[in-house]
């Protein structure tokens, strides 16, 4: 004689709900793995002042953006300058930007941007000093990769994590 096994959906249910709960993985953002929390935060972006070779009466502030690994000029970087009123300019193919008009005056916010590369924010005292530029080196800011943020990945549950 056969004996007949009767399950019932709720038990399937309950033993998959199980399974899945008893799982020693689970998936998270890269950033919150140990491996990315733990490394020590690398220097993106740099600026300080120098020298000006090519010095122009008519800016009040002149600057250049340059590659931070290589010193390469960075072209069409968005350089912002935030006060009452905030002023925007794109640097040329060379990384030069410089802003004219009516000079602002004390400490301003200065915001620098350029696809591929990491935000640089400083606040700056102006104008600067005849014959000085500001000088704004960009680290490269790659979007994919490690610990880049776009990435599930797979880490184990501490020992007293059921859920």
């Amino acid at each position: 004689m056969a004996t007949v096994i009767r399950v019932s959906s709720f038990t399937i249910v309950l033993v998959g709900a199980m399974i899945v709960a008893c799982s020693r993985y689970q998936y998270v953002n890269e950033l919150d793995s140990p491996e990315c929390k733990n490394r020590p935060p690398p220097q993106l972006v740099h600026g300080g002042a120098e020298a000006d070779v090519s010095f122009d009466s008519t800016a009040w502030f002149r600057g250049v953006v340059v590659n931070m690994d290589t010193g390469d000029p960075l072209g069409w970087a968005q350089v912002q300058i935030q006060d009452g009123d905030s002023s925007v300019v794109v640097a040329d193919s060379i990384g030069q930007f410089a802003f004219a008009g009516r000079p602002h005056r004390g400490s301003v916010r200065l915001g620098v941007r350029r696809l591929g590369f990491a935000q640089y924010s400083d606040t700056v005292t102006v104008p600067l000093p005849a014959g000085v530029r500001w000088r704004i080196a960009l680290a490269v800011m790659p979007f994919d990769g490690p610990c880049s943020g776009m990435l599930g990945v797979r880490v184990r549950k501490p020992w007293w994590k059921f859920w």
